[in-house]
């Protein structure tokens, strides 16, 4: 997979990203739940939502060479 491929979002992030946004209306079971339903790995699910929030690795996006 070229380096240029491996940050575009994806489905499985989406559906992370929901679930992180359910986590502080309804709790961590119940967000989990949703990303487990969705398919994501229940191990996955429950050690990215436990994980806190500033130890997120969010690396920016490489700028295209023209």
């Amino acid at each position: 997979m070229p380096l240029s491929d491996r940050r575009k979002p994806t489905a499985t992030a989406a559906i992370i990203e929901e679930a992180r946004r359910l986590l502080p209306e309804t709790g961590l079971d119940p967000a989990a739940q949703y990303a487990i339903s969705m398919g994501i790995p229940r191990f996955i699910a429950y050690k990215v939502l436990r994980a806190p929030e500033s130890h997120q690795r969010v690396a920016p996006r490489r700028k295209e060479t023209a």
